[in-house]
């Protein structure tokens, strides 16, 4: 189903940086909101040391029907550091392949959460809208630009 032909921010559970070619659109979650933050210890000039604290990505997700949240449990149950691509402005060819994006980030982590809430929109459309909010402990993070997608990695070990 489709529920927009503009996508602002999508996530797919791959890595687009090894397999975009073969992602199709069916393969994306349209991203409501996600937040994390990344701190590293400071000294007293403010260059950073040490290693990244532990982060914590918080993602909801909007899915278009009852099996959409398979992924993250199955990501739940394997309890194994995975890819999760984020992307913002996708666009897909007439065969609904990845074509390109502005911009992304590549995450690796666990998924150590996942909440789901159903809402009825009203009686009288009968249509389930459901939402999925998810936690991942991060492993690493791959910022991907739109100068020829150069790649800034951060990253913090708990593996």
């Amino acid at each position: 189903m489709l529920l927009s032909n503009h996508y602002k921010a999508l996530i797919v559970a791959d890595d687009v940086t090894m397999s975009a070619a073969a992602i199709t659109r069916d393969s994306f979650l349209t991203v409501q909101h996600f937040d994390y933050k990344c701190e590293r210890s400071r000294d007293e000039t403010g260059v950073p040391f040490g290693s990244t604290l532990s982060v914590v990505l918080n993602l909801s997700v909007k899915s278009a029907s009852a099996d959409c949240g398979k992924v993250f449990y199955e990501r739940l149950q394997q309890n194994s550091r995975c890819p999760f691509s984020f992307l913002f402005d996708a666009t897909f060819d007439e065969n609904s392949k990845l074509k390109g994006y502005d911009a992304g980030m590549v995450v690796y982590g666990y998924v150590v959460d996942v909440d789901e809430t159903h809402k009825s929109s009203s009686p009288d459309d009968g249509l389930l809208r459901q939402s999925i909010c998810v936690s991942i402990l991060v492993s690493s993070i791959t910022y991907l630009g739109v100068d020829s997608n150069k790649s800034l990695h951060i990253i913090h070990n708990c593996d």
